[in-house]
C-alpha cells in the first residue's frame, strides 16, 4: 500500500511538472502580474498609503489575502462557470456583498481583491522586462524575484474568507464551494505556481529590478485606501 501511494505521488509530480513546463511555454496571455507580485504591491500600498493609521497592523494579513486570493479560478473555476474570479463583474459582486459585514477583516478582504483587479489592469509586465520568451514566462520571472524578497507563502500563511467567496460565486453562477474545496482550490493554485516558478531559468536583470520597483511603487499608490471600492465599504 505504502509502495502505490508513493508510486502515485511520483506519477502526479510528473504530471504537474509537464502541466507547468506546458504553462510557461504557452502563449496564452494571462494578466498583469503573478500572485506574489500582486501581494508586494499590496504591502507597498499599506505602507505607501499609510494605512496602518486607518487600520489595525493585524489587519494588512486579511487585506493581503484578498489580493493574492483574487486568482482562485485560474487553474479550474473560471471556464467551468464562466466568470473569472478576478474580473469586474466578479469583484463588484463581492464589494457588494462585504459592504453588508460588520467585520472589517472581510470588507478588508474584499478591497485585496478589487484592488488586485486593478493591478491587473493598470500594471504593465512590459514596462519591467522584455516579453520576448512569452508574457507568462515573463510574469514568472518577476514573481521569483518577487519570492526572493518576501519568501514563499502557504495556505496558512493566508486569510481566508470562505463565506464572502463562497456568496460571490453563489450569487452569480449559484456555484456554493465549501470551505474544504475552496481551501483545495487555493492549495493546487499555489503550489502550481510555486512549480511554474521553480522552472524559471532566468532572473532580472539589476536594470529589470529598478524598473519593477519603479512600476509596482506606481501602481500601488492608486489602490488601497485610495481605491473607490474602500467608500462603497463603508470602513
Amino acid at each position: 500500500m505504502e509502495w502505490f501511494k508513493m508510486k502515485l505521488i511520483k506519477i502526479c509530480t510528473i504530471v504537474i511538472l509537464l502541466i507547468c513546463y506546458i504553462t510557461i511555454k504557452s502563449p496564452i496571455k494571462i494578466y498583469a502580474f503573478g500572485v506574489y507580485t500582486h501581494c508586494y504591491i499590496g504591502s507597498l500600498t499599506w505602507q505607501e498609503n499609510n494605512m496602518s493609521k486607518q487600520y489595525e497592523q493585524e489587519n494588512i494579513k486579511a487585506y493581503e489575502s484578498g489580493i493574492m486570493v483574487a486568482d482562485i479560478g485560474l487553474l479550474n473555476w473560471d471556464k467551468k462557470y464562466k466568470i473569472d474570479s478576478d474580473s469586474f463583474e466578479f469583484k463588484n459582486k463581492m464589494v457588494e456583498i462585504a459592504s453588508r459585514s460588520n467585520s472589517k477583516d472581510t470588507k478588508l478582504f474584499a478591497l485585496g481583491w478589487s484592488d488586485h483587479v486593478y493591478h491587473d489592469k493598470h500594471g504593465s509586465v512590459k514596462k519591467v522586462i522584455s516579453i520576448d520568451e512569452g508574457y507568462r514566462k515573463s510574469c514568472l520571472i518577476i514573481d521569483k524575484y518577487i519570492i526572493s524578497q518576501i519568501g514563499e507563502i502557504t495556505l496558512k500563511d493566508l486569510y481566508i474568507d470562505c463565506n464572502l467567496i463562497r456568496d460571490t460565486y453563489k450569487a452569480l453562477c449559484n456555484f456554493s464551494p465549501t470551505d474544504e474545496q475552496i481551501k483545495q482550490e487555493l492549495d493546487l493554485s499555489l503550489n502550481m505556481m510555486k512549480l511554474m516558478i521553480s522552472q524559471v531559468d532566468k532572473n532580472l536583470t539589476n536594470l529589470e529590478k529598478e524598473k519593477a520597483e519603479t512600476e509596482l511603487l506606481m501602481v500601488s499608490k492608486n489602490c488601497g485606501n485610495k481605491n473607490p471600492d474602500s467608500t462603497i465599504l463603508h470602513f
